[in-house]
């Protein structure tokens, strides 16, 4: 009876001394996890960075190429209207000589039929 009472203290007295070194190691493997999650995050966090940074450059991309393009459409519409104002002038100096045309061959059938 009394090698069971020292056999249980001395089981009792090996339990807590060696919760030390338990709690150590659980520590210790509660720490590492720790270390590779902070890893993987990290990992993930530069891939993140890297796509935002490559979709900035495609938007500063298609920026640029919308500038350039709402320049051209500026200019097109600037050379458009010239065009317009171009026929327009072209149209009534047309009007012009056709009545000039039938003016004269108004006052030409005049001339013939009174000689």
């Amino acid at each position: 009876m009394i090698l069971k009472k020292i056999t249980f203290l001395l089981a009792m007295i090996y339990g807590v001394f060696n919760t030390g070194e338990l709690n150590a190691q659980v520590s210790k493997t509660a720490n590492t996890e720790c270390e590779r999650r902070a890893k993987e995050l990290k990992s993930q966090n530069d891939s993140l960075q890297t796509l935002y940074e490559a979709a900035l450059g495609f938007l500063d991309s298609i920026a640029g190429a919308n500038n350039k393009l709402t320049e051209q459409q500026s200019k097109q519409k600037t050379e458009l209207a010239k065009a317009k104002k171009q026929i327009s002038d072209l149209n009534a100096k047309i009007e012009k000589l056709d009545a000039e045309v039938k003016r004269l061959s108004q006052a030409s059938k005049r001339t013939s039929s009174g000689q």
